[in-house]
């Protein structure tokens, strides 16, 4: 509407929101406004109004907006739109999901605004249906969930902690205490009558060893108490004993 003072309407524009005018000429201002250089300013004015509206024009126009959705399952080059999911005997169809429950690759698709606006409106529909098959599928799994769920809590986090707190108890202490009575009770009278049986066998030995030992102490005294540095007299004693030595082997021959 700020455009149409500017010009004439062009009857060829095809959306009432992106009108062109065919703009009036300098000459044409130049007898309808106080100062001259107004006239050119308002000519400028108008085409760079028309070229705004040309933009806005393509913008209705042409495909400039991303409407993606989901590939069909077998089917990359057309588009799934879970708006068109429902159930039926019990079984959903159009959810655009392959029999393993897995969704295939975005299927890209262009789209004008016109498009682009009912797509994001259509996005409630998505999403309600969407959840309220999330919800069912719950409620249908719910049982083997719980069931399931217990059985893991039960091998995993029950049955350690059930260990551990047998585990924790005093029980164990009995058997060490009767492993330590056996051995101070018991086996340490055993031992203590073996140790008693060492001494007196240690003491026999050493009663035997005494006269060995008093023997040896006296010759060893006698050896210090008679021995003088003059070994004249034990010489003439060693010559003696060699000759009643010499003497008694001629009687035996």
């Amino acid at each position: 509407d700020r455009l149409a003072p500017l010009g004439d309407d062009d009857v060829a524009a095809s959306y009432s929101c992106a009108k062109q005018v065919r703009c009036h000429a300098a000459t044409y201002w130049q007898n309808k406004v106080q100062v001259s250089s107004y006239a050119h300013n308002l000519e400028k004015a108008c085409q760079a109004g028309n070229k705004y509206m040309e933009l806005k024009w393509r913008l209705l126009k042409e495909d400039a907006f991303r409407c993606d959705l989901f590939s069909k399952p077998g089917l990359v080059a057309e588009g799934c739109d879970p708006t068109q999911m429902k159930i039926e005997s019990g079984k959903y169809t159009g959810d655009c999901m392959d029999l393993l429950g897995n969704f295939g690759p975005f299927f890209e698709q262009r789209c004008t605004l016109k498009d682009f606006d009912n797509y994001m409106k259509s996005w409630d529909a998505r999403l309600t249906k969407v959840l309220e098959r999330a919800d069912k599928e719950v409620e249908g799994i719910r049982g083997s969930i719980n069931a399931s769920l217990e059985l893991l809590i039960g091998l995993h986090l029950d049955s350690p902690i059930d260990a551990l707190a047998r585990g924790s108890t005093c029980n164990f202490l009995s058997e060490y205490f009767q492993e330590g009575i056996d051995g101070f009770c018991y086996q340490g009278i055993v031992g203590t009558i073996d140790i008693v049986q060492s001494y007196i066998w240690c003491a026999i030995c050493t009663a035997l060893l005494i006269p060995t030992m008093i023997a040896v102490y006296c010759r060893s005294k006698g050896n210090y108490e008679n021995w003088k540095p003059d070994r004249t007299e034990y010489n003439e004693l060693k010559t003696k004993q060699a000759e009643a030595f010499t003497s008694l082997l001629g009687k035996k021959k």
